[in-house]
């Protein structure tokens, strides 16, 4: 496992996770949080299975949803929920893949829906001549 990192947030606070999600962390949380929380999003079984492919670790997962880093220590049933936007994920499958891959992965549902309308105008103009 991938060592635990810790950088501090505020002068009373330290977030502790593991690369890359102690970078998204430093940008989603804000520096007035304090006290101690294990810090959670929520994601779909499509991406989890992605991250497990690419070797992305987590800390764990706890009631279905992904524990990504904490704040104080870990024994703590405080929850601080974060929702990942797609600059994330970008962020998070850059970290293992190259960009121009990446990028498609982060947004999957947009990339699907084009390919899915690309080969439908395909079909019609095969049936069309």
């Amino acid at each position: 496992m991938e060592e635990v990192k810790c950088v501090e947030l505020n002068g009373n606070s330290s977030i502790c996770s593991i690369p890359p999600w102690i970078e998204i962390l430093k940008n989603k949380l804000n520096s007035a949080i304090s006290g101690q929380a294990i810090i959670v999003t929520r994601m779909s079984k499509l991406n989890y299975i992605i991250l497990k492919f690419l070797g992305v670790k987590t800390l764990g997962r706890i009631n279905g949803d992904v524990v990504i880093g904490y704040l104080g220590g870990v024994n703590n049933k405080n929850r601080i929920m974060v929702r990942l936007e797609p600059i994330d994920w970008y962020s998070v499958y850059s970290f293992k893949l190259p960009k121009f891959l990446a990028l498609p992965l982060s947004e999957l549902s947009r990339v699907l829906i084009y390919l899915t309308i690309g080969a439908l105008g395909v079909l019609v103009n095969l049936a069309a001549v």
